[in-house]
Formats: structure tokens, C-alpha cells, sequence
């Protein structure tokens, strides 16, 4: 019998149980390792986020190494492009002459690709420190961070890199990394239908709940939409975002004179996805004006919902969802458009059933099953560039 390939992942301890506590990329991985498990073997890397960065990624490549030689992998993947992921990638694709693999959903320090933010082709140290600096955070701190992001362009300039969007694809080739692209896609959820209909107005759930998600944007276009219809209520749920004072937030809604109309719920770790899907079941649409993002898993999860969505036309979302009528886009920023979008869907009964019956079919179209094949092929045809590379480099061509 032929052995099965093998891929080691490396992923935080407790990403498993609640993927939605470490971010968007262990989300997504959350999502189709079953389909993957089917046709390789997951070796799962773990490291513990107790301590700093660096001593994380060097006690979990020597934890690992073992096991690593052990199932004789064809790829070692980070899927997410945190600095322990890529450091202790790194380290260990080093010691172990095997391929490493970044999946790129966003590009690291310098910020989302395709949103006036510029990445710079040479990542050089001064670079790194004035960026970080002018963030206002304290010296050393802000040393530390200087030197282990420099640290992690290194690593990412030795390994394979899979990005997610066109978009970032464009910004890592100006910064000169290894890239393999493909269309990866998104994919949905099996239907979540309501037990008792659609009993919320709206609903605005982030990870973080922070400005750059659209939470102010939320709060104005929920302003003018409550100005035309006063008893309107919106639902703001999701992970309290560090350093943000959620005080803030209710203060705004207090002056808005948004206190009968909005309700806030947070949590320090983000809300589980069963919580998440229940709250979108049961919503007759998701408001989602995010400033900063590429393809938002809530969209998709909505969609499963039979939930119509109203959200800005970023580059991300285009690329995603720009073929489900039910995603309804607007220009960024134009919140007198997203709130009448918003009156015109919630007054018009037949519309809002045709947008649900729309997002449930393209669902249907649009499975994890196909994301995970796809991102299998791109994992393996990266393996396959990293072995050329390193042939090509020991030939001296």
C-alpha cells in the first residue's frame, strides 16, 4: 500500500477548539482541514503563545523537529502570516532542508494590500522601526517588534508564499517574495436556516471590533437609516479589539442618540461561530462597512443564512463576492448610499426574498470541499517550486 503524503501545520494551542480567538487564517484552516485530512496526512505543529514570539517559535521547532522526521512531510505550512507561524517555520524548514509554505491573507506589518498603503519591495530595518514607531509605542517594545519583523521578512523571502487575493499577490511581488498564485475561492457553510423567521433588523459582527472593521462607519449609516425609520435596532457583536477602549464605543452611541436602537456585545476572546450563526439566522441583513479587509469570512457565513449583506466595495470582497447579488457593495465611505441600500431592501418584502433565496443558491455553488482541493494543489505545486529553487541554487544557475 503507497503511503499518503503529509503536510505539518503549524498552529497556536487551542486553535483547534476556537479558531475565531487567533484570527482569520486558522478560521479558514478550521474549514476545510477535514476535506484535506481525506487526501493527506495533517501533521499539526503547536506552539504555546505564553511567550514572547521569538522564544515561542524557537521552543516549538525544537518540540517538533521530531515529530516533523518522524511523518516525513512534504511541506511544512503556515497558514496564517503571524510572526511564531513564520519564525517557527522558518527554523524549522531550515533544519530540516523541507519546504516551507506561507498562506498570506494579508501582508504583514505594512498592513492590507489594496487600499492606498504602500509595500515596499525593500524591507529594510530603519524602514521597519519608523513604521512602528510612529504607532506611538515605547522604545523597547517597539525595538523588540523592529527586529522580529525584520527577522520575518527573511523568513518569508526563503520560504513559498500563497496569497490569497490578486491584490496581495501584487504587493508581494514588488517586495521580491517566492509566489505561487491560484484561485483558491471562498466557500460556505451548509444552510443555517432560523427555527422562527428573521426577528432582528441588522446586525454588524466583527473580529476585532475596531475602526478599521467599519465600526464608526456602522454607527453613522445606522444614524441615517434610524432617522427615516426611528423603531430600527442593530445588533454590534464580536472580539473586543486590544488597546481599543470599548467605552468608546457605547459613549458614541450614547451621543448619537443611538442607546434604544444599538445594542453592544463584546467579548475578550471573539464569539464562537455556533453564537455567530444564530445571531445571523436570525438577522434580515448583515451591515459590514469594514475599511480594512480581504474576503471577511462573516460574508460567506451570512450568505449560509439565507442573509443579505451590505458592505463596501473593496478589492477583497469584489474578488470573493463580486458574482452573489445578494452582497450588495458601495463605495467606500459613502454611508448616505449603504443606509438607503439598507431602507430600500428592509421596505421591500419581495426583494429581501429574492436576495435570500439568491445568497442560499450560491452557497450551494460555493463549498469548502472545493476551497480545500484547491488549496491542496497550491500547497503541493509550492513544494514543488521551493525543490526547483533550491536544484536551481545548488547548480549555481
Amino acid at each position: 500500500m503507497a503511503r499518503r503524503l503529509a503536510l505539518a501545520v503549524i498552529l497556536p494551542k487551542g486553535s483547534d477548539e476556537y479558531p475565531e480567538r487567533f484570527g482569520g487564517g486558522y478560521v479558514r484552516f478550521s474549514l476545510i482541514v477535514g476535506h484535506l485530512s481525506r487526501r493527506v496526512n495533517i501533521i499539526k505543529l503547536e506552539y504555546s503563545q505564553r511567550f514572547l514570539q521569538t522564544l515561542s517559535s524557537i521552543l516549538a521547532s525544537l518540540k517538533n523537529l521530531g515529530i516533523i522526521r518522524r511523518g516525513s512531510p512534504v511541506a511544512i505550512v503556515s497558514v496564517n502570516p503571524a510572526p511564531p507561524d513564520i519564525l517557527t517555520g522558518s527554523l524549522l524548514s531550515r533544519m530540516t532542508g523541507i519546504a516551507h509554505v506561507v498562506f498570506v491573507n494579508s501582508v504583514p506589518l505594512y498592513g492590507y494590500a489594496g487600499y492606498g498603503l504602500i509595500s515596499h519591495k525593500k524591507s529594510s530595518l530603519p524602514h521597519i522601526w519608523s513604521f512602528i514607531r510612529a504607532s506611538r509605542r515605547p522604545l523597547f517594545p517597539a525595538l523588540v517588534e523592529t527586529l522580529i519583523y525584520y527577522e520575518l521578512f527573511r523568513c518569508l523571502r526563503r520560504a513559498v508564499c500563497i496569497p490569497l487575493t490578486p491584490d496581495i499577490a501584487e504587493s508581494l511581488d514588488r517586495m521580491g517574495y517566492t509566489l505561487v498564485s491560484r484561485t483558491l475561492g471562498i466557500g460556505c457553510l451548509r444552510a443555517q436556516l432560523p427555527a422562527s423567521g428573521k426577528k432582528l433588523d441588522a446586525v454588524y459582527i466583527a473580529s476585532p471590533l475596531h475602526p478599521d472593521k467599519g465600526l464608526y462607519d456602522v454607527l453613522e449609516i445606522w444614524e441615517a437609516v434610524v432617522k427615516e425609520i426611528p423603531s430600527m435596532r442593530l445588533l454590534i457583536a464580536g472580539k473586543e479589539a486590544p488597546f481599543f477602549d470599548m467605552g468608546m464605543l457605547k459613549e458614541n452611541v450614547r451621543c448619537r442618540g443611538l442607546e434604544g436602537n444599538v445594542i453592544v456585545f463584546s467579548r475578550k476572546y471573539g464569539v464562537p461561530k455556533r453564537y455567530i450563526l444564530k445571531l445571523l439566522s436570525r438577522a434580515k441583513l448583515l451591515l459590514y462597512p469594514t475599511l480594512k479587509d480581504q474576503t471577511p469570512l462573516i460574508i460567506s457565513e451570512a450568505l449560509s443564512c439565507g442573509t443579505p449583506v451590505v458592505t463596501y466595495d473593496l478589492p477583497g470582497i469584489r474578488y470573493a463576492y463580486g458574482d452573489c447579488p445578494a452582497v450588495i457593495r458601495v463605495k467606500p465611505g459613502n454611508k448616505q448610499l449603504a443606509a438607503k441600500e439598507i431602507l430600500n431592501l428592509l421596505s421591500n418584502p419581495i426583494r429581501f426574498e429574492k436576495l435570500r433565496i439568491t445568497a442560499l443558491a450560491w452557497c450551494r455553488n460555493n463549498s469548502w470541499k472545493k476551497v480545500a482541493a484547491e488549496t491542496l494543489k497550491a500547497y503541493l505545486y509550492a513544494a514543488l517550486t521551493d525543490y526547483r529553487t533550491r536544484i536551481k541554487r545548488n547548480a549555481g544557475i
